[in-house]
């Protein structure tokens, strides 16, 4: 079977799991792997013309992933599972997207993915939040970053998922920068209004108390604008840097990145491209 026949064939396969369960799916991307791996070592993979068989790859790791329920008996059981081994399922998602660009190829990866990513994301999501139902006051806690050590710059990165983040790790590894990634809980609901001001050092200077979800400062009562939390982070000794500023590298800074969150609404699944 040539190239073309033979990604037209995966196409074809692909696009008919997205009606299937998860246990169909999964033994029928086993199938294909074995019929279509291989492809990715030819020398039409390494010219382009066998993306459907480089996306097989990630979702293999997609169904091993998905294998596993992602649950525990506490937020904290869950949110640990999910740092040590399930943001590999978000991973593979994003990996087999960008595999693909033709508009045909991508809807056949999407359906590939349909029947063993969202099941185990709701079941996910549900066990989440009975542990938070169990006792929110105690098993939810958000924290605020601590105050820096002279010398930091605090970059908060609007979207930047824990897989992302593995992402960037890797990628400023491979430069020869030291790393070390750790995680906290969002705030709820984790939307930038909540969850940006509940991250910030200077978050005892913040409270409710606005309409919607927008906090207000503690002080005034004056609702928490992008201009009055930058106000607030420079009276507590912060520099809050904006486009190629560099500052002063004795003191302590803040800067924002929101190319990942707007990129995302803007663009849909294209992101995953752009994350790789």
């Amino acid at each position: 079977m040539g190239a073309v026949a033979a990604e037209s064939a995966l196409r074809e396969a692909l696009l008919s799991l997205r009606d299937s369960l998860s246990t169909q799916a999964r033994t029928a991307l086993s199938e294909l792997e074995v019929k279509h791996g291989k492809r990715r070592d030819w020398v039409w993979a390494k010219l382009g013309l066998a993306p459907l068989a480089n996306a097989l790859e990630h979702l293999m790791r997609l169904a091993k992933a998905t294998e596993t329920p992602l649950g525990g008996a506490s937020v904290s059981a869950i949110a640990t599972a999910y740092v040590e081994w399930g943001w590999q399922a978000d991973a593979s998602v994003l990996d087999a997207l960008a595999a693909v660009e033709e508009a045909e190829d991508v809807a056949a990866v999407k359906a590939a993915i349909l029947p063993l990513y969202r099941p185990w994301l709701e079941a996910a999501a549900t066990v989440f939040q009975q542990a938070i139902l169990g006792n929110p006051l105690h098993n939810y806690v958000a924290k605020s970053l601590e105050a820096p050590a002279p010398g930091t710059c605090i970059v908060f990165s609007d979207a930047l998922r824990f897989d992302a983040a593995q992402r960037l790790v890797a990628a400023l590894e491979r430069r020869g920068f030291d790393c070390q990634i750790r995680w906290r809980l969002a705030a709820l609901p984790p939307v930038t209004p909540t969850a940006k001001p509940a991250v910030v050092p200077i978050a005892d200077m913040i409270s409710g108390g606005a309409p919607g979800l927008t906090p207000v400062v503690k002080a005034s009562g004056v609702s928490l604008s992008v201009a009055n939390l930058r106000k607030l982070l420079q009276e507590a000794g912060y520099q809050v840097l904006a486009g190629e500023e560099t500052g002063d590298p004795a003191g302590i800074a803040w800067t924002e990145i929101g190319a990942i969150d707007q990129y995302g609404h803007g663009h849909g699944c294209k992101i995953a491209v752009h994350l790789g």
